[in-house]
């Protein structure tokens, strides 16, 4: 099921059953269950509309005692004058780029660089007990910026439905879902859901009340530990962000598409939404109330862009950059943005790579949920003999130094294709979704469409001889003094205060 497709349906899913009268124990629960239906983006729906466990559980998130010191420590620090003016919830896996040999979140850390002098920023990490390296992998390299890290354990025991509860107006949800997905949705499901999320929700409220930060920045708000901390923040008063990661597009249903917003927004939603671009927010607010009081979605711009435009940048170590150039060096390199798909490298791809000319240099970097496979990538293409092909440094060195060294990009549908643009660089997409998500960036020629071996060859050879591109309105914005005026607002103390809504470009 495609972007769109299933868009549309949560549009008529709100269309044909209240989403206010979907509650459990008063929390509105339409988010959770949308998210749940959202997902099948990613597989089978029986395989997110099912309970995978034989009965409901209970559970709930504590800290460890090496958890709990942690947490007690950083609350001393806070209440001795270092006020935690942003905490930024972070995760491992966002740790995707270096910057001067060390560890870089792409999406947190330049708020450091640009403002770490002015607010204290501290990057939030939740990690479940102290867990050994699996066998093969690296050790975790040193961060630039090092976070507060706090151990939590998870507690699990049966529980009987009838002490779960019911969640009201779920008989209204459940024919819907069957008739238009072709799969029911499992009431346990969603109910261990709803579970799971108040079991975050009273974690996240310990912390919070220990550090008191002003404001709380989410990477990705849609899933169900960032839902807590966003209903945790909501329920202590404290201004909840989040900051644009990737596309959103025009059918993105965690994003796109809310018909029936409540005023003041779900309580397990961020009540902010910091973007890069015009594009992206009119994308979003083109079906909320105008007048609503939450969520506020403003145009901020991109941190990361901004550090390397507007800023002194953050290139990886010397010793990378000159392996990196002598790769590069009499070559025409070609980024591949890799995604989580079932086919990674699809045939039409792999042929092109194969019957490519000696001179091009395709960088195969891999998405941040599957960078651990770049060795067993490598491997398998140095044992068919190619030598046109870089993985190890298409996914050690930051996406930047790869785009201001490349001559085109290549990608299923990854928003990299937007940020190459930033670097005069036009894309050549493959998968079929792009031509919905990306149809205004095909008609101008930004983005090229191409679903064999030939077209692909024949677009990425355009790309390579064609002067740099540049975007009449940029989809991904940047500036320091953007940036800074839109914290400002978040950290400002008068209580409620929120950022405006832009006027409309």
């Amino acid at each position: 099921m495609n972007h769109r497709l299933l868009t549309e349906h949560l549009v008529e899913l709100e269309h044909r059953c209240d989403p206010a009268a979907l509650r459990h124990h008063g929390l509105q629960v339409w988010p959770v269950a949308r998210l749940a239906i959202w997902n099948c983006i990613n597989g089978s729906a029986a395989q997110f509309l099912r309970l995978p466990e034989a009965a409901l559980c209970s559970v709930r998130h504590v800290l460890t005692p090496h958890g709990a010191a942690t947490l007690a420590a950083a609350a001393e620090q806070a209440q001795a004058g270092r006020e935690v003016d942003m905490l930024l919830f972070s995760a491992a896996g966002y740790y995707t780029d270096q910057c001067e040999g060390l560890a870089y979140n792409r999406h947190v850390d330049p708020l450091l660089d640009l403002f770490g002098d002015r607010w204290r920023m501290v990057p939030l990490e939740l990690v479940e007990g102290r867990q050994p390296p699996q066998s093969g992998q690296p050790p975790q390299q040193a961060r630039k910026h090092p976070g507060l890290v706090l151990e939590y354990a998870v507690q699990r025991r049966p529980m009987p439905g009838a002490q779960a509860g019911k969640i009201a107006g779920f008989e209204a949800l459940a024919p819907a879902v069957q008739a238009l997905l072709g799969e029911a949705v499992d009431h346990a499901r969603i109910l261990q859901d709803i579970t799971t999320l108040r079991a975050w929700r009273a974690l996240y409220t310990q912390v919070l009340q220990a550090l008191q930060p002003r404001c709380v920045g989410i990477v990705c708000y849609y899933h169900l530990q960032a839902m807590g901390l966003a209903w945790a923040c909501r329920s202590l008063g404290i201004p909840c962000v989040e900051l644009q990661h990737g596309k959103q597009g025009k059918y993105h249903g965690m994003y796109t598409h809310w018909t029936r917003m409540p005023a003041d927004g779900y309580e397990v939603l961020p009540d902010h939404f910091w973007l890069w671009g015009e594009e992206s927010r009119q994308n979003m607010v083109a079906t909320l109330a105008p007048d609503r009081r939450a969520p506020v979605v403003f145009t901020a711009g991109s941190p990361w862009l901004t550090l390397w435009l507007d800023g002194p940048g953050c290139d990886p170590s010397p010793e990378m950059q000159q392996r990196l150039d002598a790769r590069c060096a009499g070559r025409h390199p070609v980024l591949v943005s890799l995604q989580p798909l079932e086919e990674p490298v699809p045939p039409a791809l792999f042929q092109a790579i194969r019957q490519s000319p000696p001179s091009w240099l395709w960088l195969l970097r891999l998405h941040p949920r599957n960078v651990a496979e770049a060795g067993s990538l490598a491997a398998w293409f140095a044992e068919l003999g190619f030598r046109n092909v870089e993985v190890a440094l298409a996914n050690e060195a930051p996406l930047y130094s790869l785009l201001t060294r490349s001559r085109h990009h290549v990608t299923g549908f990854s928003s990299v294709a937007y940020e190459a643009l930033q670097f005069g660089l036009s894309s050549t997409v493959f998968h079929p979704t792009t031509r919905d998500m990306y149809a205004d960036y095909l008609a101008s020629g930004h983005f090229r469409y191409a679903d064999s071996t030939q077209a692909m060859l024949h677009s990425v050879a355009q790309g390579i001889a064609e002067p740099p591109r540049q975007e009449a309105q940029p989809y991904i914005l940047h500036g320091q003094d953007r940036l800074r005026a839109c914290l400002e607002r978040l950290l400002a103390r008068n209580e409620g205060q929120r950022l405006p809504e832009p006027a409309a470009a």
